[in-house]
């Protein structure tokens, strides 16, 4: 399997790539939900490498204070992002801000 550390840098890459293709116009959603959709994916399995399934976190589970502040999606990410101290991950300040809750 490839190393956690690298699919969780890949999918930081793809939310840089949807925040820049959503920003730029309407003829570029095509691009951001492409980014979107393996990111989703990317996220499922180190979920199911984690505890056997997707999705479906007990009301303890960490992430659930993560999903208070930040889009679903990305709090998914950023609970396996903050496990692993070091990543390479360019602008992660400004990707937490971008997908904040607003």
């Amino acid at each position: 399997m490839i190393p956690k550390r690298a699919i969780i840098e890949t999918i930081a890459h793809h939310f840089a790539m949807i925040r820049q293709w959503r920003d730029m116009s309407t003829s570029s959603l095509e691009s951001a939900t492409g980014y979107y959709y393996k990111a989703v994916a990317l996220i499922e399995v180190l979920e199911v490498d984690d505890c056997g399934s997707v999705g479906g976190f007990g009301n303890e589970h960490a992430i659930n204070k993560l999903k208070g502040k930040y889009d679903s999606l990305f709090a998914r990410f950023l609970y396996y992002a903050i496990q692993y101290q070091g990543l390479k991950i360019e602008n992660f300040d400004a990707l937490k801000d971008y997908y904040k809750d607003r």
